[in-house]
């Protein structure tokens, strides 16, 4: 039978089924939502990616990026107080921006110098600052720290992202113990810190992050075997023997720390990953609703997808809108413009080059100066030391004492005969503190500036292009000097390339197959081992030095050059040790050799210039003596006088108008 148009009004009309989550949302967020979700979640397609899908099941991946949402200026720390102001303001963060980043590491393979990734490369120069406190850091350094801390050897951008992450995972987990400025944060923001927890049972729970959709099930697994039976009060822990033979009592305290310190340990807690995305999240919402707090992390989740889809369109748009204009014809207005834009940010970057330089210059200055005052001052005393007692000897076999002491004080500050005899020939002040090292041949002094503060012709010539003023700075010499005391018949080496390196270490034996350290003074490299075999005053080997270890070159140059990308640039050792300020400043032999030289030349000015100032000290306190018995005289002479005639003094003393 067919209906009519009456019949089928009188129907009743059966809305779609809507989603049980879905009656968390408010209304605006809800249709927000349904507007959003009418084509393909920008979040959701990288979430999908092959590189995501794989850092998202790990643990080490899901604690670094909760960790940056609370450390950034993030979804998570935009609306957590008033007042409040994340750790690195300077960076706004969020996990699908950071994955857009990654997919390009991904599809190549490694980091590249080339590759414009300033979130990624943001986030780790913070780590590199906040860990090593100086902030004047680079993010060339990071291979050199993290190595040096971590105590390895690997290039960090040629790692996959799983051991990128379990890298950062680990320097996290130092910054929290080791970065003051952190645990001043952690304190005063602790709650933005606690997991949302929610037990299962004694041995289970289940932790919610702000990563978006990710739930990781928390498992204390206890031994297998074995267990520990200790006194459970504290005064069961003592022991009494009683001696019967020796009638002694003897108390025993037992102490169960190491056992218990041991039985804690076979306990291990395991994190895995239940819900990595908001699809898997809703899964587990369909099976357990009472599973977590639902209703409180789905609107949560929702506004946050929301708010980063938002921020991904207008960056797809932006991207858009530039290829567009590359496509267009530019009009020379915006050329011109353009170069303007390009002059600023390449004479921004020039002046800050130079200013970070000036700063480098002046810190090793400055930590020189230090140490050479120390050395100056270890040496000075014992110069002394040895002056003196070559003095008294010499005093005791050449005459009395007090008739040697009369002639020294005739002598006024001239130095004395036995004096200068002790100079020239003391058997302890003759004889150097420091063994003489070999004489040095002449050599221009190397800059030894880390890679990313030296100046370049390129760089000059893009200046002069531009007309930006160089300062009338030239370009670095990018080559190191060799010189050790322990190869008297090698001298100076200046190297400046690989094989140049390689060159000299297979010429003299492998040479650099030891490693090496740099005097911060003279700026030349120098094996380590002759340092520490050397029979200097300074103590080097309780000293934290900045050493490097370069290749091996002992086979043939072919095969030490086989696996050698063509395309990669020449690190010399300056860009292998670690930073200034994590180290000890170095002083060779040969410049503390001359300082023992400048304070032996200095010496005998010294000493006439000591018994200079004691003698006008001896002679000032001889006139004060003679003022003072001088008055002492004086005033003996007038009690004498009063006391032959005391009536003048009388009279003077009786008041006018008496008779």
């Amino acid at each position: 039978m067919k209906r009519s148009a009456a019949d089928s009004d009188l129907e009743p009309f059966e809305p779609n089924e809507t989603p049980e989550w879905q009656q968390f949302l408010e209304e605006e967020t809800l249709n927000q939502w349904s507007k959003m979700n009418h084509g393909a979640l920008s979040t959701a397609v990288l979430q999908a990616e092959p590189f995501a899908q794989e850092l998202l099941r790990r643990w080490d991946y899901q604690y670094v990026t909760c960790w940056l949402y609370k450390v950034t200026d993030s979804f998570v720390t935009m609306n957590y107080v008033e007042g409040f102001k994340p750790l690195w303001r300077n960076i706004k963060f969020d996990e699908f921006l950071l994955l857009q980043e990654l997919r390009l590491i991904a599809r190549v393979g490694e980091i590249r110098q080339s590759d414009n990734m300033p979130l990624y490369g943001s986030i780790r120069l913070q780590m590199l600052k906040l860990l090593t406190n100086y902030k004047a850091n680079r993010l060339a350094d990071w291979d050199n720290v993290i190595n040096h801390h971590l105590n390895r050897d690997v290039e960090f951008g040629r790692l996959s992202l799983v051991d990128q992450f379990e890298t950062l995972y680990r320097v996290v987990k130092l910054i929290e113990a080791k970065s003051g400025a952190f645990r001043n944060y952690l304190s005063n923001n602790l709650e933005l810190f606690h997991f949302a927890e929610y037990p299962c049972d004694s041995e289970r729970s289940l932790l919610v992050l702000p990563n978006v959709g990710v739930i990781i099930e928390k498992k204390l697994t206890r031994p297998a075997r074995g267990s520990l039976v200790v006194p459970v009060k504290l005064k069961n822990c003592s022991v009494r023997y009683w001696d019967e033979s020796t009638r002694v009592l003897e108390l025993v305290h037992l102490d169960y720390s190491n056992e218990i310190q041991n039985y804690l340990n076979t306990f291990q807690i395991e994190y895995t990953v239940l819900a990595t995305t908001w699809d898997a999240f809703l899964k587990q919402f369909s099976k357990d609703p009472s599973l977590i707090d639902f209703a409180d992390w789905i609107p949560v989740y929702v506004e946050h997808q929301l708010y980063v889809n938002r921020i991904l369109s207008h960056k797809e748009k932006e991207k858009s809108m530039a290829e567009l204009l590359v496509r267009r014809k530019r009009s020379s207005r915006l050329v011109a413009r353009e170069e303007e834009t390009r002059r600023k940010d390449v004479e921004n970057r020039w002046y800050e080059k130079l200013d970070e330089r000036e700063f480098y210059l002046k810190t090793r200055s400055k930590l020189v100066a230090k140490q050479t005052k120390r050395i100056k001052d270890v040496l000075w005393r014992q110069l002394w030391q040895n002056f003196e007692l070559d003095l008294k000897d010499q005093k005791l076999q050449n005459g009395h004492p007090d008739q040697l002491l009369a002639d020294t004080e005739g002598q006024g500050d001239a130095l004395t005969e036995l004096e200068i005899r002790v100079i020239e020939s003391g058997p302890r002040f003759s004889p150097r503190i420091l063994s003489i090292p070999p004489v040095r041949a002449e050599t221009e002094p190397a800059t030894e500036l880390p890679l990313e503060l030296t100046i370049d012709q390129d760089e000059l010539d893009e200046l002069n292009s531009l007309g930006i003023s160089t300062n009338g700075e030239s370009a670095d010499d990018k080559s190191w000097v060799f010189q050790c005391p322990g190869e008297p018949l090698l001298g100076a080496l200046r190297i400046s390339s690989l094989e140049e390196e390689e060159a000299a270490s297979q010429a003299n034996h492998n040479l650099f197959a030891t490693p090496i350290v740099c005097c911060d003074a003279c700026l030349t490299w120098q094996h380590w081992d002759c340092v520490q075999n050397s029979d200097s005053v300074l103590h080097t080997t309780a000293r934290n030095y900045a050493t490097v270890q370069l290749g091996n070159y002992a086979s043939s140059r072919r095969a030490s050059r086989k696996h050698q990308p063509e395309e990669q640039e020449y690190r010399r050792p300056i860009d292998k040790r670690v930073p200034l300020t994590e180290s000890t400043p170095f002083i060779c032999g040969y410049c503390a050799s001359d300082l023992e030289t400048k304070l032996r030349l200095q010496f005998a000015p010294e000493l006439r210039a000591i018994k200079q100032s004691a003698r006008q000290q001896a002679e000032e306190r001889n006139r004060l003596k003679q003022l003072r018995d001088e008055k002492k005289r004086q005033q003996a002479l007038q009690d004498q006088l009063s006391a032959i005639n005391p009536d003048p003094v009388q009279k003077t003393n009786e008041p006018f108008g008496f008779t």
